[in-house]
């Protein structure tokens, strides 16, 4: 990820905050940030906010930090409040770094589930001849033209039990090759 992807926002509302304070906390929250970005699409910006929540005698004790990644597919927000104000940041931060890190792994999970219950790689190589003489059967193709895709693609999940993506994709092969045989009946069967 460069620098120039990644959109970083940052409010401080505490007005006795000094300075000096405030750039180190909005460098190490772009920091900490842009580094769960690194080498990734997902994340693509932040916004972080600081405030004070509870004060007495017009002196705040108590801070609150927001902070909000952008992360596609749902953005994600780490709250914390604290007496300090670094403090509540380090663990807004913490947040929403265990939180990416978890949406992460929930998709690389559901990656790695559909790959096993999923489609069919070697289907693919195959070429739209090798395809109908696998699937046809005893079918003419003229009865193939017949049927629509959607009910073609149905029995074959049904039938063949392949997956819906694998199932669509072997029905358009059918239907184009049996379209082929019966525009040109000398045609063969397969090449």
């Amino acid at each position: 990820m460069t620098q120039q992807n990644f959109t970083f926002e940052f409010l401080n509302e505490i007005q006795q905050l000094p300075a000096d304070a405030e750039d180190r906390m909005r460098q190490e929250a772009e920091s900490r940030l842009q580094m769960l970005g690194q080498g990734r699409s997902d994340l693509i910006g932040a916004a972080v906010s600081l405030e004070p929540i509870a004060e007495t005698q017009g002196k705040p004790y108590l801070y609150q930090a927001r902070v909000v990644a952008y992360v596609r597919p749902e953005n994600i927000a780490g709250v914390a409040k604290g007496d300090d104000p670094a403090g509540a940041l380090k663990e807004a931060l913490d947040a929403v770094e265990r939180q990416v890190r978890a949406q992460r792994e929930r998709l690389q999970e559901r990656t790695r589930q559909a790959a096993t219950l999923g489609s069919n790689e070697r289907l693919y190589e195959l070429t739209a001849h090798e395809i109908y003489e696998t699937y046809a059967g005893d079918v003419m193709p003229d009865v193939w033209l017949e049927r629509s895709r959607d009910e073609i693609a149905a029995d074959l999940m049904r039938e063949a039990k392949l997956n819906q993506g694998d199932a669509f994709y072997v029905a358009d092969q059918l239907l184009v090759v049996a379209e082929e045989l019966v525009d040109d009946p000398t045609a063969q069967r397969a090449n």
